[in-house]
């Protein structure tokens, strides 16, 4: 099996040749590790050369909550998590602030989640944010499907 992935290609010179800033093109790559299983509403996120992948909904509508790394060679291995893992679920944000892999709101089985939670990558150790340094933090209203996006040290979530 194998998946399909943009990758950065030398503009032509040609006078056909597309005018855009960044072309770009598809290229095949073909597996060689166990991939996580096919599912929707799930969330990346990129740290450093790794990219996560956090939840979803299987095939057979189970929400997940397991966490795969997915390293520069294309291999997929499951992240053996400690701490406060997330509760199963879908259509969260999945964003990374200082870095730490950020986790927030989402659904699953008509349970809208307002929670955020943490991930430390380099101790594999899940937090919630408010015991995150004993820090006080007021939850935005409960969500799904929402946008979020990092403005320097700061998550911006909007609607869902």
């Amino acid at each position: 099996m194998s998946f399909i992935r943009w990758s950065k290609v030398e503009p032509s010179n040609s006078p056909s040749a597309s005018h855009t800033s960044s072309p770009t093109s598809l290229k095949e790559v073909e597996r060689e590790s166990k991939w996580p299983e096919a599912r929707s509403g799930h969330r990346m996120a990129r740290f450093g050369k790794e990219i996560y992948l956090f939840g979803g909904i299987d095939s057979s509508g189970s929400y997940l909550n397991d966490l795969y790394v997915l390293d520069e060679k294309m291999n997929w291995r499951w992240v053996r998590a400690k701490g406060e893992v997330p509760e199963m679920r879908a259509f969260h944000s999945m964003d990374v602030i200082a870095g730490l892999i950020w986790v927030f709101g989402g659904c699953a089985f008509k349970k809208y989640f307002n929670d955020t939670k943490v991930f430390d990558p380099s101790t594999r150790i899940w937090a919630s944010l408010p015991n995150l340094n004993g820090t006080e933090f007021e939850h935005p209203s409960p969500r799904y499907s929402h946008c979020a996006t990092v403005i320097d040290s700061s998550l911006l979530l909007l609607y869902g």
